[in-house]
């Protein structure tokens, strides 16, 4: 069995990226074309960027995708 994603650990990791490369909530939001609650929501734990707006936050971040997601010890 697969290990799970932790949402809050991605969340947090996810703004962690975001302020080590010098930007804000909301030029992500501006860069992506979505709301910046969407951002808040991706680094609060609220919930998982889909698919598509994890590759977007790779190359804007340029990481690869899979270290912006963290999985769960099991």
């Amino acid at each position: 069995m697969g290990k799970k994603i932790d949402l809050m650990a991605t969340g947090m990791n996810l703004r962690a990226i975001r302020m080590r490369k010098g930007y804000r909530g909301r030029d992500i939001a501006e860069m992506m074309g979505v709301s910046p609650g969407s951002v808040s929501h991706w680094e609060s734990g609220d919930f998982l960027p889909c698919t598509m707006h994890l590759v977007r936050l790779a190359d804007l971040y340029a990481v690869p995708v899979d270290s912006l997601i963290i999985r769960r010890i099991e």
